[in-house]
């Protein structure tokens, strides 16, 4: 939460580096072994590098957002951040007991349509990607240890033409996405339990303009027509699985996770993939393996992290 003080009812906030306030307190959540970042959509999580401005006003169990983020110079000229994002939200309840969030907002991108990008003569230079969202969260604890939480987010984007590109623009492209997990405290002892579905951000209609070349002319003259694609892909990809996260000591503690995706990139030729994490965290020390069943790279991780 953004207040855990009832009682301070208006805060602001600027920051460079972060999502906008209201997005960072619509993911943001009290399960130590679920991080909802995990399943933000690409226009939210695209680009984290700019000036953000934000404010929230708490009226009993009501939170109300609002925040801006925006490219800025640094001192030698060079821009920080590329996208331009303003959203609002409206949270209602308690998340111990029960609540609801809904979130809604435009994002502007750069050289990118909904995480795509598109290379030498396809390529998304110069293009502009105006994106409308919705996002809905709710949160139910059922028991003193078993809670459910829920996301679902829609979302129409618009794109300009690139520069000296075959691509066009891009109109009216609608996308969605969703995610459930129950999460499971105290499973054995000082440990948490998850298991989740998500469905990634997947575009259900929409076109995109390409620009195919003729045969050259007598004169070398070459004309251009134009083909509309439909965007909307042939498989729904799923992503499923578990995660556990347990304190060994009050320093020490180990996580692991399994994941199994089907239809990846939502493409129905596309093979099923597991992969495992196994992760321990020793005060500031975190080190962590990646393995997918169907590839014999082993991925490591050191990371060590120092407040002052």
């Amino acid at each position: 939460p953004i207040n855990a003080n009832n009682s301070a009812k208006l805060n602001a906030s600027i920051t460079i580096g972060n999502n906008p306030l209201p997005i960072e307190s619509f993911y943001d959540l009290s399960i130590a072994s679920i991080d909802l970042a995990d399943y933000e959509t690409s226009y939210l999580s695209s680009d984290r590098t700019g000036l953000g401005i934000g404010a929230s006003y708490r009226v009993a169990d009501k939170l109300l957002s609002f925040g801006a983020v925006m490219p800025i110079e640094n001192r030698s000229g060079e821009s920080l951040g590329t996208n331009k994002t303003l959203a609002s939200s409206l949270e209602y309840g308690n998340p111990e007991n029960a609540s609801v969030a809904l979130m809604v907002g435009l994002t502007r991108e750069q050289d990118t349509l909904l995480g795509s990008e598109g290379f030498n003569a396809f390529s998304l230079r110069g293009a502009q990607t105006t994106t409308k969202f919705s996002t809905l969260k709710a949160q139910k604890q059922l028991t003193e240890k078993l809670s459910l939480i829920g996301l679902a987010s829609i979302a129409r984007s618009d794109m300009t033409s690139p520069n000296d590109s075959f691509v066009g623009r891009a109109n009216n492209v609608k996308s969605s996405s969703f995610t459930l997990l129950a999460s499971i405290k105290d499973f054995t002892d000082g440990d948490e339990l998850t298991f989740f579905v998500s469905q990634p951000d997947r575009v259900s209609d929409g076109w995109l303009a390409i620009r195919l070349p003729s045969l050259a002319d007598h004169s070398r003259n070459i004309s251009y027509s134009t083909k509309n694609v439909n965007l909307e892909p042939n498989g729904r990809e799923f992503n499923y699985g578990f995660s556990y996260k347990k304190d060994l000591t009050d320093d020490l503690t180990l996580a692991l996770k399994h994941s199994i995706a089907s239809n990846q990139n939502h493409s129905i030729d596309s093979n099923i993939v597991n992969s495992s994490y196994l992760g321990m965290a020793y005060k500031d020390i975190k080190l962590g393996f990646v393995k997918s069943l169907e590839s014999q790279k082993l991925d490591a991780k050191l990371a060590y992290s120092y407040n002052f």
